[in-house]
């Protein structure tokens, strides 16, 4: 008999961490005129700044996969997903901080964190609810889990252009 799924609120972790990774392409007028404003780039520049912000959070993503990938086979999963919540809650607190600082690479040092913080959960939760799910349980469990994606994908464009809007980017 296996264990009930334990990690509570792994999906919504994921609808935020979705949410979080796509909030850029939802204020790119903004993230543009704080790139300008910080690094005083020209207008044609601006989007290279951009697509640094989303490379930064994806090698981030992909280097954090290995380390937590290689990590789950001797360490506790909630030990783990902590870790990568706690890394994600700081690097959501930089990226707010690099707005008052005036500081582009902090919030691409931010970004870059974001990325291993998500890296925790994408990497550690889908093998735990493989191991710990009934067969007969473990698709629904799983669609569940990866229906984070999308809907945290959409909330990221509408959370960054509702902050852009109010001013709040």
């Amino acid at each position: 008999h296996r264990k009930p799924f334990l990690i509570p609120n792994a999906n919504h972790k994921q609808v935020l961490n979705y949410a979080d990774r796509m909030i850029v392409s939802g204020a790119p007028n903004e993230l543009q005129t704080f790139v300008h404003e910080t690094l005083g780039v020209s207008v044609t520049s601006e989007s290279v700044y951009l697509g640094y912000l989303m490379s930064v959070f994806i090698a981030g993503f992909c280097i954090a996969n290995l380390i937590f990938g290689h990590a789950a086979k001797t360490k506790p999963p909630f030990r783990l997903v902590a870790i990568g919540t706690f890394v994600w809650i700081i690097a959501i607190f930089l990226s707010g901080l690099s707005k008052s600082l005036e500081s582009f690479y902090l919030l691409l040092f931010a970004r870059a964190l974001s990325g291993v913080g998500e890296a925790a959960i994408q990497t550690v939760v889908p093998a735990f609810i493989d191991s710990q799910i009934s067969s007969k349980r473990r698709s629904s469990a799983l669609a569940i889990f990866y229906l984070g994606f999308p809907v945290g994908g959409a909330l990221g464009f509408v959370w960054g252009s509702s902050a852009a809007s109010s001013g709040g980017c």
